[in-house]
């Protein structure tokens, strides 16, 4: 959940930067190509949230043998989207400009 926060905090930025920015005459915000960023982020970020939930709830109701299908899901999820949490390779800190 600490990277699935760090990626909320990283889109945020984003969100605000896309605000404050202009190419082309119009905010980055307008641009079809970053909202899709935006959209596709927002998506990764929500699957990963409810893969933590889904596996946290079944390991609750049956344990932890029992839930590593699910635990094994979330790593390769969070590999698969760039959410590694400390020294994340996130979009949204790549799009601010920060690596």
């Amino acid at each position: 959940m600490r990277a699935v926060g760090l990626a909320e905090r990283a889109l945020e930025l984003m969100c605000r930067r896309l605000n404050e920015r202009t190419a082309f005459g119009k905010p980055l915000a307008q641009q079809g190509v970053m909202i899709e960023r935006f959209a596709t982020s927002r998506i990764q970020i929500d699957q990963v949230r409810l893969l933590v939930l889904h596996a946290a709830w079944k390991m609750d109701e049956v344990g932890k043998e029992e839930s590593r299908r699910e635990i094994a899901e979330i790593k390769g999820r969070r590999r698969q989207h760039g959410l590694r949490g400390r020294g994340s390779g996130d979009p949204g800190l790549r799009r601010r400009g920060r690596h």
